[in-house]
Formats: C-alpha cells, sequence, structure tokens
C-alpha cells in the first residue's frame, strides 16, 4: 500500500535520520575526545558526554534532516553523494559564523587546533551518512 502522503513521511523519517546521525556524529566526537584521538591531532577538543551539550546537537540534527528531505527526494537515486554535499552547508555555517561570532574563536575555529575543520568536516560528514543510511532503509528515501 502506497502511503497518501509520501513527502510527509520523507519528512518525518529525515527529521529522525538526521536525529540518529547527531546521536552518531556526537558519541564519535565525545569518544575521539576521551580516548585522546583529538589531542593525539593536535586539537583540544574533548566534550563531556552530558545532556546539556547532547540535546541541541540532536535538535540541530533533526532540523538539518528535514533541511535535507527537499534533496533526498530529488536525488533518491545518489543519497549518500547528496547527504554528503548537503553535510558541506552545516560545516561552513560551522566554520564560518558558530566558531567565530557565537564562541569568540577564529574563523575556520583553528583555535583548539588547526585540524579543527577537518574534525567538523568529518562529524558532519558522518551525520551525512548516517541520516542517508536511515532514509535508505526505512525506504522513505526512494521514490
Amino acid at each position: 500500500m502506497k502511503p497518501r502522503h509520501p513527502f510527509l513521511l520523507l519528512l518525518g523519517a529525515a527529521a529522525l535520520g538526521g536525529g540518529l546521525g547527531a546521536a552518531a556524529s556526537s558519541a564519535a566526537l565525545w569518544a575521539a575526545g576521551r580516548y585522546g584521538l583529538t589531542s593525539w591531532v593536535g586539537v583540544t577538543y574533548a566534550p563531556l558526554f552530558t545532556w546539556l551539550w547532547l540535546e541541541p546537537r540532536l535538535l540541530w540534527g533533526a532540523l538539518w534532516g528535514l533541511g535535507f528531505a527537499p534533496l533526498a527526494r530529488a536525488f533518491p537515486t545518489r543519497l549518500f553523494g547528496a547527504a554528503l554535499a548537503f553535510s558541506l552547508v552545516p560545516s561552513v555555517l560551522d566554520l564560518l559564523d558558530l566558531f567565530p561570532a557565537v564562541l569568540g574563536q577564529s574563523t575556520f575555529g583553528t583555535a583548539p587546533g588547526r585540524w579543527t575543520p577537518a574534525w567538523v568536516l568529518g562529524a558532519n560528514g558522518l551525520w551525512a551518512v548516517v541520516t542517508a543510511a536511515w532514509l535508505r532503509l526505512s525506504g522513505a528515501g526512494s521514490r
């Protein structure tokens, strides 16, 4: 049976997938900091895994998932590539707006370490892969 409102189904799946992607990305960032991977590459970012840190990340992940939904609908056969391309949008916003304007750090967030931009790209790339995988597995990412 075909759903009556497939785009609404896609929006729900994209929001959930975005939240799952944010959870995976957050867990990876925490683990990298907890087990010394970030300090090993010279980045001084090691977040504490608390609800105050996790909750906004989950919310933003779900919102970015909603933003990705139209792209997922437009490119269902290239879902992972579209997701990785879309993940550049939050990465650029983080590096050009969040770090300098909100956190008072340098543009591209190199204050915690010169590899910080790579961590941002990697974290958002992981978000993209998990979000796309959820959409593919749920069937909402196909026409």
